[in-house]
């Protein structure tokens, strides 16, 4: 059982493990990490900062009204234009179109009316370059603007400004008054204009609306003349080429004998198109003939469509078919030799040979036709060999005809399109109509515009607030101390067993400490209870109380916890382990001549030894103190001695409790978390460092101290106005059977609270709104007593 509390120095020692007995954590509290804005905690923070958030709004009121008396007047007066659309788009082709009422007119518009033209034009107009009134009125804020507008001293010298200098200051102030603006899915446009004289704003507005429409007409007019001196140029020009390119046409086409119908083809090429046709049909007739002499030669020249179709032929076919009916009739009864037979015999052989000497004939006309096609054939491809030979001749000499004439037919089109827009610029010349009409001229306002004084009030009071949002962020930016428990568990990883109140003096602290009814006692009872359910073997029974930083109420806290847990009837030892500065034999009102050093060295007898123990007033509560200071406490704390010490106090106490030296500079506290089986860490309310206080518990971490969780102390409520969930803590609710009980509750410091100066707050809950307001101012007072 001893072994395993001794060992070397801190570095040496294990990886933290999580004791079986004690269910506390390694130091890995798990807690919930709120990234989503918490209105509730932004209204809180309004709520701790209401005075300064106060000061803010109170500034910026002062501002605002300050600015709203010091601020010059400003009139606005607005003329109003519609741009309209041109009757006559003239030179559309040359991008000279007249504006549309499109949003790209309607820019283009609001730009020509802020640019430098318009200015001289009005400047010029109203003469305001010799206006001292228009020059010397300023909308600035300036010293000298202030004595001016106050008093009528100050301001501008215009008696030493050139006219050049006084016409650029003039162009300057008008465009700072103008500012032109357009009506949504509208034509119309508003100029309006700033001023501190009304009756000069509406003139200004006038006049720039009227400058506008005359600088669109004088635009239009020396954009015609310019077109049309230029067109005129180019139809001169135009004209001439023509006239040359013409010639030239005419010069080739006779000297190259070229002749060309209206559809551009020569006659050759006509020539070639009917040859063409009338070869084609040659060609036909040549075949259907050269058919038929085919069937002439093949004997069936009887079967020839004209031999068919001739009616003499048929006539004489029909004949031959009588007397050869009338023959075979007759031979029935004559015989071949008779003259009748032998008289149609021959009738019928002379009228065959007539026939066969007629199909003969149609057969030699059919031959003569043949060859008068094939003769006819063969001479028109004779005279298109001809033709085709001259039309390539003349295809060679058009080539260059046709680059001439193609230069004709340019220049011709150029021409007619140049005097088709020159007679366009004559006509738009004489149009010259308005891009714009003025619809409703601006008239001298009676109500200033600004300063308003409700806006510039709201509109500074808004500053102010941010700039308050913008201080307090950098004020909790720049604090890393400690102002709730819920900082402590998020940043240490350890759970909050108790929150302990602050309290203002010494001798107020012993009354609340020694009083069961107090709000002290009470936050002890809690801390007690807590401790109770820690583990899961209930208190543990060695307990290290210890804190980041001296001055934190660490031996305040181990004090109490001693003599609540001797209330109950368990016998308590607690033990001054601070070897360096104790303060227990203070507490308790003791000597501090032997105690833990003593029995650590081994200089004492077992007489003395028994003294060690320190019997106090309270009931089960016994003291050691530190004892001598010796040079090397922490070779002492890390002895068998110690260790063995622990275990035979374990023997003796149900608990024993060790008030350890801060953890920060010193290795006494984070050696003696080894021999504990747990570990409390009091954490003070904007005190220590947020960065310390990890580390701290990071050093007793490192050594496999078992840290139970921590205490939250020196708690003012007032502070934490900002965390709602705290309220709790307010002092009237420790107030038992409705006495006011003290008046404020605290916590005692080790010996001094560093330089910190509390206050209380003196507080009943159903006070008069007198004692209200007097417990805020003293909250006030405190707050900046401890800034202090």
């Amino acid at each position: 059982m001893l072994q395993k509390y001794t060992g070397g120095s801190e570095g040496s020692l294990a990886h933290l493990q999580t004791d079986a007995g004690y269910g506390f954590s390694t130091g890995m509290f798990d807690a919930e990490d709120e990234k989503n804005i918490d209105l509730l905690a932004l209204f809180g923070y309004a709520i701790r900062w209401r005075w300064l958030i106060g000061i803010f709004l109170l500034v910026g009121l002062l501002l605002g009204l300050a600015y709203s008396v010091i601020a010059p007047k400003m009139y606005q007066a607005t003329a109003r234009l519609e741009l309209t659309t041109p009757t006559a788009k003239v030179l559309q082709d040359i991008e000279m179109v007249s504006s549309s009422s499109d949003l790209r007119a309607i820019l283009t518009a609001i730009e020509r009316i802020k640019s430098r033209s318009i200015a001289q034009r009005v400047v010029t107009q109203l003469n305001l370059a010799q206006n001292d009134r228009f020059l010397k009125l300023d909308s600035g804020l300036g010293i000298s603007n202030v004595f001016q507008r106050a008093f009528g001293v100050g301001g501008t010298d215009l008696s030493s400004l050139s006219a050049d200098e006084r016409e650029a200051l003039a162009v300057e102030k008008f465009s700072e008054s103008i500012e032109p603006s357009s009506k949504r899915d509208t034509s119309i446009i508003d100029i309006n204009v700033r001023f501190p004289d009304s009756q000069i704003a509406a003139t200004i507005a006038n006049a720039t609306a009227r400058a506008f429409i005359d600088q669109g007409i004088d635009i239009g007019s020396e954009t015609s003349d310019l077109a049309r001196n230029f067109i005129t140029e180019q139809v001169g020009d135009v004209k001439s080429k023509l006239e040359n390119s013409e010639k030239a046409l005419l010069g080739y086409a006779k000297e190259q004998n070229i002749t060309v119908t209206g559809d551009d083809d020569s006659l050759v090429a006509k020539s070639i198109g009917t040859l063409n046709e009338s070869l084609s049909e040659a060609i036909q007739e040549r075949l259907k003939y050269s058919q038929k002499v085919e069937q002439i030669d093949a004997g069936k020249g009887g079967s020839l469509p004209e031999v068919i179709e001739s009616d003499a032929l048929n006539n004489l076919r029909e004949k031959i078919a009588n007397l050869k009916g009338e023959y075979r009739e007759k031979l029935a009864t004559f015989k071949p030799a008779f003259p009748v037979m032998q008289n149609l015999a021959a009738q019928i052989g002379e009228m065959e040979r007539q026939l066969d000497a007629a199909i003969d004939g149609v057969g030699q006309s059919v031959r003569a036709q043949y060859q008068a096609a094939l003769t006819r054939e063969a001479d028109l491809k004779a005279k298109l060999n001809e033709l085709e030979d001259e039309q390539r001749e003349f295809q060679d000499k058009k080539v260059q005809y046709t680059i001439l004439k193609r230069e004709v037919d340019s220049y011709r089109s150029q021409y007619e399109s140049l005097i088709g827009k020159l007679n366009e610029v004559g006509i738009g010349s004489n149009l010259q109509s308005r891009k714009a009409e003025i619809i409703e001229a601006a008239v001298a306002p009676i109500v200033p515009y600004a300063p308003r004084r409700s806006l510039s009030i709201l509109v500074t009071m808004l500053l102010a607030l941010v700039a308050a949002a913008g201080t307090i962020f950098l004020i909790e930016l720049m604090n890393n101390k400690f102002m709730t428990p819920d900082q402590v568990e998020t940043e240490l990883n350890i759970p909050i067993l108790g929150v302990i109140p602050y309290f203002k003096s010494d001798n107020q602290a012993i009354g609340d400490l020694e009083s069961p009814t107090s709000a002290v006692s009470e936050a002890f009872r809690s801390l007690r209870t807590a401790l109770s359910f820690s583990g899961s073997n209930g208190t543990p029974r060695t307990l290290a109380i210890t804190s980041t930083e001296p001055s934190e109420g660490k031996s305040t806290v181990a004090q109490k916890l001693a003599r609540d847990f001797a209330a109950l009837g368990v016998r308590t030892l607690l033990v001054d382990c601070d070897m360096r500065r104790p303060n227990q034999h203070r507490l308790f009102g003791t000597d501090n001549t032997i105690g833990l050093s003593n029995l650590l060295t081994g200089t004492l007898d077992a007489k003395s030894a028994a003294k060690v123990f320190r019997e106090t007033k309270y009931q089960g509560l016994r003291l050691m103190t530190a004892g001598t200071i010796p040079p090397n406490p922490v070779d002492l704390l890390v002895s068998s001695r110690m260790a063995k010490l622990v275990a035979a106090l374990n023997d003796r106490f149900d608990l024993i409790i060790f008030d350890c030296p801060p953890v920060i500079g010193l290795s006494d506290a984070p050696v003696i978390s080894r021999l504990a089986e747990g570990t409390i860490m009091v954490v003070s309310q904007n005190q220590v460092a947020r960065k310390s206080a990890v580390h701290a518990a990071e050093r007793i971490r490192r050594v496999n101290g078992q840290l139970a969780g921590a205490i939250f102390n020196k708690f003012d409520a007032g502070v934490t106005d900002g965390y709602s969930g705290y309220r709790y803590m307010s002092y009237d609710y420790y107030h038992y059977g409705g006495t006011d009980g003290a008046e404020q509750l605290a916590m005692s410091s080790d010996s001094s609270t560093a330089g910190q100066s509390k206050s209380s707050q003196t507080d009943d809950a159903h006070g008069s709104i007198f004692d209200r307001f007097r417990r805020a101012g003293n909250a006030l007072r405190d707050r900046l007593e401890r800034t202090e």
